[in-house]
């Protein structure tokens, strides 16, 4: 609304504003005299005015007419304003993201926000819900559990536990990957491997295990459970799910004609892991409910027990026939298979089946049902064609590194869904990986990379890797700043 017109005094003289009347007009380095304070007598003219505190701008500014109106500009009449100029665009929300930017992704300083708005306020409003029926776990390990659990200080984050079982992780494949890169130290040359390495892979792997099983304990004793303490634990497992069995891989050798295990079984024996762990938070996403699959516990214990067992007895335990011709790591490759087609993606199945008879499905539609797996399959497919039709065999040539790629790849696919779960929203439908991956493997299988198959396999699982670590990085900054607490400490953080 305008504010209304000064009053005119019909006089000859130039018109002034109300506020002006009965005084000289303030003009620059004038100012109004500040009122007196109650029950003081005004201070005589001439008297200058109290210091008043500096309001930020550096021009002196003259005193605003109380009818608020605005002040007159020089030959214009003191009731015209002047015709108003284009209004100012509105504040685009989320703002614009620069092209070199991947999509989803906010640019916020020195931190890319990857996390929405919207996924944050899922976060602040999410319950932990989880159900652990495996007889391995209930009855035996968490007792175990229960015992060490009571010699960690309370002063140590939980955060802090997870990321030490994920160091030691790390510590155990790049050390085993030092002595044994192209996986066959095992087979065709047995003992380059110490057996000091053996038993420190047996020790690092129950140490990672048990940090792991307790640190979700130890949040509940200190009282710190959070989101983005879940979120931690289940981001750093996704991809040290794919480095427990590929550290595996040393112990078995990879085939030599007479033992081991083929590059392309080892494929096909990830992928079926990566795909059981995939399920079980696709399941969550559905039901709400994270239902720990047996297998974990149970290829924990395994892979303890086959490290023992080779620095015990030696590589050549993993040569000799077991059982009806058959070696160990066929009887290991036949389990995982049964345990997945037959046990553990059954058990998944049937459990969202359960959640929409009892109308506690979290999705209604198919389409939200199944829009998860999109990107984890085409993943898959891209992968898959580029181990069948590679020119130059680049599984055969470069196992380890092709493997590495695979396990990133898609540890970072599957933690986007499980932000999405947490924060109950929907997935993008092609994550960002799929286009630079389809573009590598169309290069690759068509003949144009040619002889630099090997070096361009190189430079893309060094930018995934950089890629998928600035992602993890941001993630937990950005959590940690909306949810006002440290990533490894218990104090919280002091609200600017």
């Amino acid at each position: 609304m305008l504010a209304p017109r000064p009053e005119e005094r019909p006089t000859g003289k130039r018109l002034l504003p109300r506020a002006w009347a009965g005084g000289s007009r303030p003009g620059r380095g004038h100012r109004r005299r500040a009122p007196s304070p109650a029950g003081e007598p005004p201070a005589p003219r001439g008297t200058p005015s109290p210091a008043r505190e500096p309001t930020g701008h550096t021009r002196p500014h003259a005193a605003v007419p109380s009818s608020g109106g605005q002040v007159p500009a020089r030959g214009r009449r003191p009731g015209n304003r002047p015709p108003p100029g284009p209004a100012p665009p509105p504040p685009s929300f989320p703002p614009a993201l620069p092209p070199s930017l991947p999509p989803g992704a906010e640019h916020g300083g020195a931190m890319w926000r990857y996390v929405s708005s919207r996924q944050l306020e899922g976060f602040r409003r999410y319950k932990y819900s989880a159900v652990d029926t495996n007889p391995l776990s209930v009855y035996i390990m968490q007792p175990i559990w229960n015992k060490i659990i009571k010699i960690v200080p309370l002063w140590i984050a939980p955060n802090l536990l997870t990321f030490s079982g994920f160091v030691m992780i790390l510590v155990n494949y790049f050390l085993i990957s030092f002595y044994d890169w192209d996986y066959t130290a095992s087979g065709t040359s047995p003992g380059l491997v110490p057996t000091w390495v053996w038993l420190f892979s047996a020790f690092t792997t129950f140490c990672a295990y048990a940090l792991d099983s307790i640190d979700g304990k130890h949040a509940r004793r200190t009282q710190s459970s959070t989101p983005l303490g879940e979120l931690f634990d289940h981001g750093l497992d996704s991809w040290a799910t794919s480095i427990f069995v590929l550290s595996f891989f040393s112990v078995c050798s990879r085939d030599n004609g007479k033992t081991g295990v083929s590059v392309y079984t080892m494929y096909i024996y990830l992928s079926i892991v990566l795909f059981n762990f995939m399920c079980s938070h696709w399941e969550k996403y559905n039901t709400g409910v994270l239902f720990l699959p047996w297998g974990y516990d149970i290829s924990q214990v395994v892979l303890i027990t086959a490290y023992l067992l080779t620095g015990a007895v030696g590589v050549e335990v993993w040569q000799k026939p077991f059982l009806f011709g058959y070696y160990i790591t066929d009887a290991l490759v036949i389990l995982l298979i049964g345990f997945s087609l037959f046990l553990s993606f059954p058990q998944t199945l049937y459990n969202i089946h359960r959640a929409h008879l009892k109308k506690t499905l979290k999705n209604d539609s198919l389409y939200e049902v199944l829009l998860p797996l999109v990107s984890p399959l085409l993943l898959f497919i891209l992968l898959t064609v580029w181990v069948v039709f590679s020119p130059s065999n680049i599984l055969e040539k470069q196992p380890r590194l092709f493997l590495w790629m695979v396990g990133v790849t898609f540890s970072n696919v599957i933690c986007k869904v499980i932000i999405c779960q947490m924060s109950s929203t929907q997935p993008e439908l092609l994550h960002w990986f799929l286009f630079p991956l389809a573009l590598v493997v169309y290069a690759a299988i068509s003949g144009l990379l040619g002889w630099t198959e090997e070096a361009a396999l190189a430079t893309f699982t060094a930018l995934v890797t950089a890629a998928h670590l600035h992602y993890g990085v941001c993630v937990g900054m950005q959590l940690s700043e909306h949810l006002n607490i440290y990533i490894f400490s218990l104090k919280k953080r002091v609200q600017e």
